[in-house]
């Protein structure tokens, strides 16, 4: 049986991307604009007294430096929803505890079916295979809270 060698392996990965890219015409900077397009944000953040889509217009807004316009593209809401949503939550100074344990795509708060919290339960069950015990801790709430999101996302699934 012949030993593979993982710098082999490596090497031929990286002569396979390389041909792909000169095939399609992709550069590196394309790759890597992708990859920054495909933002998350961590779970703590919605560990707040707050709304929830409080925490998340400030959080873009003051840490990740987004404009009212991409965060509203970005969760498919009218830009004059998210300004007024900022001024009402910026006022109160949310201070974030930006722990990266828990991170989610920011795409799952996009679905305008689904509320903020229903969205990230529903994300945290499914995806990541967590416990609701382990989903109230991340989150701050009662773990009989976390089933009623996602038993309310469940059903709008339906």
């Amino acid at each position: 049986m012949e030993k593979r060698e993982p710098e082999n392996d490596f090497l031929k990965a990286v002569s396979s991307i390389q041909k792909i890219m000169m095939e399609n015409n992709i550069s590196l900077h394309d790759i890597n604009a992708s990859l920054c397009s495909q933002a998350i944000v961590p779970v703590s953040i919605f560990n707040s007294d707050h709304s929830p889509l409080g925490c998340l217009v400030v959080y873009l807004k003051n840490n990740k430096g987004l404009a009212f316009s991409e965060i509203a593209k970005l969760l498919h809401r009218d830009s004059r929803t998210i300004w007024s949503t900022y001024q009402n939550n910026n006022k109160q100074k949310i201070a974030f505890k930006e722990n990266y344990d828990f991170v989610v795509p920011l795409s799952i708060f996009a679905d305008r079916n689904f509320s903020i919290m229903e969205s990230l339960v529903r994300e945290l069950k499914e995806i990541k295979g967590l416990r609701f015990v382990d989903i109230a801790k991340i989150i701050g709430k009662n773990q009989k809270t976390a089933w009623c999101f996602y038993s309310r996302a469940r059903k709008k699934c339906k």
